[in-house]
C-alpha cells in the first residue's frame, strides 16, 4: 500500500517534539507502506538530514516557504479568519504542487501531521488520518494568561480561531489522533468527534545505556530552549525554586541544557545571582541526562506527553514535575514526584539528592516501566491499524 505523509517540518534533526514523533513513526510505518513524504519547511533541509529518512521513504519532497511570502500568507490568512499557525504554513502555489504530487503518486492513504498543514489535503479523496498531536487552542489560551496586556488580545484571538479550526477541520478527515488522553480532553469538540490517543515512544538506544556512572549534576532541566513553555519553566526554576534551595545552604550544581537557547533567556541565566551552567545545543542529550541526579520539569503551559521526562527516567534520573506533566504520563505516576509550589520543588530536589543512591531500585523500576510501556514499535502498531482500517 502507498502512504502519503505531509508535515509542517522535516522530521530531522530531532530537536523538536513533532519531528521526533514523525521520524520514529515513519520508521515503523515503512514496514507496511511505500511512503511519499512531503514537508512544508521554513528552513533549508540538508542532504545529511534527508539521508536519515531515505531508507524509509520512496520519495521525499521539500516545499520551502520563505519571507516575504510568509508575511503575505499571514496577512491573507488573518483576513480570512484563519489561525496564524495555519496561515503561516499555507501557500496556494505549494498546494497546487501537492495536488499534482498526490495525483501522480496515487496513494492509498494520507497521513497529515498537525492541523498546520491540513489545508493542503483536506479536499483530497480517500482515507485520511489527521494527527492533531497537541491541543493547540488550549496551549494558546493558557499562554494568553501569562502574556502582557498588549499581546494578550492576540493569543485570545488565536486560541478562539484555533478552537474553531480544530472543530471545523475534523469532518474533512476519517481518523483523528492525539498524543495523550489529556490532550483529547482539552479539545472543544462535539461529543461525536472522537480522538484516539497514540502515545510517543522512546528510542531503543536509551535502553542500551549504562546508567551506573558518576553523576556531577545535581539539578537538570533539558529541553528545546526556544519553546515558550520551556522558557517559562526555566524562569520558574531560577526565580522561584533555586532561591528556596539556596536558603537551605545546600550547594547544588545546576545545569540548564537544550537546543537553540533564546538569547534573552541565555542572558537571564548568565546574570542570575546563583551559579547556573548553560549547555547550548548538546551533542548528545543522553550524555547530559547520564550526568544528572535530578531532572526537574515544572512545565505548566505545555500539553500532552513530555518526551524529555521519558528520556530522563530511562537514563536513571529522579524526576520531579508539575501535575500538568504527570497528567500526560498516567502510567508512570508511581515513579514521578509531583510538586506544587517552589518550597515543595526545593524540598523534593534536596531530598532526592541526599537519597539518590538509596533510591536506586525505584529508579531502575521506573526505567523498566518506560522500556515496557513506551516503545515506538508498540505505539505505532496502533497508528498502523488506524491508517489501514480505511
Amino acid at each position: 500500500m502507498k502512504l502519503f505523509i505531509i508535515s509542517s517540518r522535516f522530521p530531522y534533526p530531532l530537536e523538536k517534539g513533532d519531528k521526533l514523533r514523525l521520524y520514529y513513526q515513519i520508521q515503523q510505518l515503512a514496514t507496511r507502506f511505500e511512503i511519499t513524504l512531503a514537508c512544508i519547511s521554513d528552513q533549508e533541509v540538508s542532504e545529511a538530514s534527508m539521508d536519515q529518512l531515505r531508507p524509509y521513504c520512496q520519495e521525499i519532497h521539500i516545499f520551502r516557504i520563505k519571507w516575504p511570502g510568509i508575511i503575505l500568507n499571514l496577512l491573507s490568512g488573518f483576513l480570512k479568519g484563519l489561525p496564524l499557525q495555519i496561515a503561516y504554513f499555507f501557500n496556494s502555489n505549494i498546494r497546487r504542487k501537492v495536488d499534482t504530487l498526490i495525483e501522480v503518486t496515487h496513494p492509498d492513504r494520507i497521513y497529515c501531521q498537525l492541523i498546520r498543514v491540513a489545508e493542503y489535503v483536506k479536499s483530497q479523496p480517500g482515507h485520511k488520518t489527521l494527527d492533531y498531536m497537541d491541543c493547540f487552542s488550549h496551549g494558546a489560551a493558557k499562554r494568553s494568561q501569562y502574556c502582557s496586556l498588549w499581546t494578550r488580545w492576540f493569543w485570545n484571538l488565536e486560541a478562539k480561531r484555533l478552537s474553531n479550526y480544530e472543530s471545523s477541520i475534523y469532518p474533512r478527515f476519517d481518523a483523528h489522533t492525539v498524543i495523550s488522553q489529556q490532550d483529547a480532553t482539552n479539545f472543544s469538540l462535539k461529543s461525536t468527534q472522537i480522538l484516539t490517543p497514540v502515545s510517543n515512544g522512546l528510542a531503543p538506544q536509551f535502553f542500551k545505556l549504562t546508567v551506573t556512572g558518576t553523576r556531577d549534576i545535581d539539578l537538570l532541566f533539558l529541553g528545546n530552549l526556544q519553546y515558550y513553555s520551556n522558557i517559562q519553566a526555566v524562569k520558574y526554576l531560577i526565580k522561584e525554586v533555586i532561591p528556596q534551595i539556596a536558603q537551605s545552604d545546600r550547594k547544588l550544581k545546576i545545569v540548564i541544557a537544550g537546543a537553540d537557547p533564546d538569547q534573552a533567556l541565555a542572558k537571564w541565566i548568565a546574570n542570575s545571582q546563583y551559579p547556573i551552567d548553560l549547555i547550548a545545543n548538546p551533542e548528545s542529550s543522553a550524555a547530559v541526562y547520564l550526568r544528572a541526579k535530578v531532572f526537574a520539569a515544572p512545565i505548566t503551559l505545555g500539553t500532552g506527553q513530555q518526551n524529555k521526562v521519558l528520556e530522563a527516567m530511562a537514563c536513571g534520573c529522579t524526576v520531579i514535575c508539575s501535575k500538568e506533566v504527570r497528567s500526560g504520563l498516567d502510567t508512570l505516576a508511581p515513579y514521578l514526584f509531583v510538586a506544587e509550589g517552589p518550597a515543595e520543588y526545593a524540598q523534593y530536589i534536596i531530598d532526592a539528592n541526599q537519597n539518590f543512591d538509596l533510591n536506586w531500585s525505584n529508579r531502575m523500576r521506573a526505567r523498566e516501566a518506560v522500556r515496557q510501556l513506551f516503545s515506538w514499535e508498540h505505539h505505532t502498531k496502533k497508528l498502523l491499524s488506524i491508517i489501514e482500517k480505511g
